[in-house]
């Protein structure tokens, strides 16, 4: 029975080591991976601006290749009961988000 975890264990690590050192294909990203909100708005201590920026309603959008981090996309989204980020008789009904859209060239053939 050891023998047979350890084995397990063995062939699992293999498995993550190889995946791991494949190389990865950035399609998009928003910021860096830098550990560090400062690149995004209403950083580093600006939050409770979430709703005086607007961010937070369906209508605000960040556009991939056109909008910027520094002023389209907060650097922290609030939790549903997270009263700065909204009215407070809203929090715990209404959770936010931020709407991620991509732009095309050319629309793609129907049924594909």
């Amino acid at each position: 029975m050891k023998k047979a975890l350890l084995i397990t264990t063995i062939l699992s690590l293999i498995g993550v080591m190889s995946f791991a050192q494949k190389p990865i294909n950035v399609v998009w990203s928003i910021g860096k991976a830098d550990q560090s909100p400062n690149e995004f708005a209403l950083a580093p201590d600006g939050f409770k601006n979430f709703v005086g920026n607007d961010f937070g309603y369906e209508d605000k959008f960040y556009l991939v290749n056109y909008s910027q981090e520094r002023t389209d996309f907060p650097y922290v989204l609030p939790g549903i009961v997270d009263t700065w980020g909204g009215t407070y008789q809203w929090s715990g009904w209404r959770n936010n988000n931020i709407n991620i859209l991509f732009g095309l060239n050319n629309q793609p053939p129907e049924g594909k």
